[in-house]
């Protein structure tokens, strides 16, 4: 009877954890501005400067996801190797989950596992040897990107952007707010590669393979590469805006960085930072490419950042401070 008892107990604590738990899928929207990403697809870089993409591969690690209460839920043991010409659908696996906020990930290989050897690994995984290379050696480690293509008005000049090094490594935040439907959380971001060519010259062709140079301004143009692929049908207002990032959130101390970057610089946004009970704290117009809030002298709580065009609120991004 204690036995039955105790069996009944399990399948109810079993039951009810099941419950909780949401399966949470990840889409990734290959993009060249507008338009779909398709290999030797005609673009231009924010310079007017014409290039045609054959190779575009990078690696995505230490994904997390955010819930609307600010916990943080890591996926241990991810990688993703992006190839922008094939479907990216990545399984997170379940969790007990039901509002997500935001997810992080690291634009490369983490340092731990960088310097690795990629042999140890079965020839699915996406650390394991691939063809073309990723691989750059054992003391380098991965190519974090490999971008490839031809530029200029003809279509003749070679350009190839290998990054890869440690200090190039990058955690990157999208806002993408979804909601759990029938025990499933899809999200879904667009990459628009044509962020990554930003401000790099590929009039006259530019081979770089390493840690500097232009293969680490690609790199760093990572940050304008993601939005949330409903963010021009959500916020009509914000099509102004190539990105924008707000990050480290939750944020325990220090400053809340705000990276952007507007389709005009002519154009006058502001941001403010207000508590929980509309107050406002801090103030700033956007004038450059990054702001930065300080937080070291508030309490834990909940924040509200907006973004005002013309005295309006076009969007509201909850801040967590733990």
């Amino acid at each position: 009877m204690k036995k039955s008892f105790l069996l009944q107990c399990l399948l109810v604590l079993t039951g009810s954890v099941l419950i909780g738990q949401n399966n949470v899928q990840l889409t990734i929207n290959h993009k060249l501005g507008e338009n779909d990403f398709e290999l030797l697809a005609p673009s231009k870089n924010n310079m007017g400067h014409d290039f045609k993409v054959d190779r575009l591969q990078y690696y995505i690690s230490e994904m997390s996801i955010i819930d609307d209460a600010g916990n943080e839920i890591f996926i241990d043991d991810l990688w993703i190797l992006v190839n922008a010409d094939q479907v990216t659908n990545v399984d997170l696996g379940n969790h007990n989950i039901s509002n997500v906020e935001s997810i992080r990930f690291g634009i490369g290989v983490n340092e731990e596992v960088n310097h690795g050897d990629p042999s140890l690994y079965p020839s699915s995984h996406p650390l394991a040897p691939q063809s073309p290379s990723m691989h750059w050696g054992w003391a380098s480690g991965y190519r974090f990107i490999a971008l490839e293509g031809n530029g200029g008005s003809n279509y003749n000049q070679l350009f190839q952007l290998h990054g890869l090094g440690d200090s190039n490594y990058s955690i990157r935040e999208v806002t993408v707010p979804s909601k759990e439907e029938n025990g499933q959380i899809n999200i879904e971001i667009d990459a628009d590669y044509t962020k990554l060519l930003d401000n790099i010259s590929v009039n006259s062709g530019v081979i770089v393979h390493g840690e500097n140079l232009q293969a680490k301004t690609c790199l760093q143009n990572f940050k304008f590469v993601f939005k949330p692929t409903d963010l021009t049908s959500s916020y009509e207002d914000f099509v102004d805006f190539e990105s924008f990032n707000a990050f480290p959130n939750p944020i325990k101390n220090g400053l809340l960085k705000i990276d952007y970057q507007l389709k005009n610089a002519d154009l006058k946004y502001q941001v403010s930072l207000s508590d929980i009970h509309g107050r406002q704290l801090q103030s700033f117009g956007l004038q450059n490419s990054q702001l930065n809030f300080d937080f070291d002298n508030y309490l834990p709580g909940v924040y509200i950042l907006n973004i005002l065009k013309e005295g309006q609120v076009v969007l509201t991004k909850k801040i967590i401070r733990i």
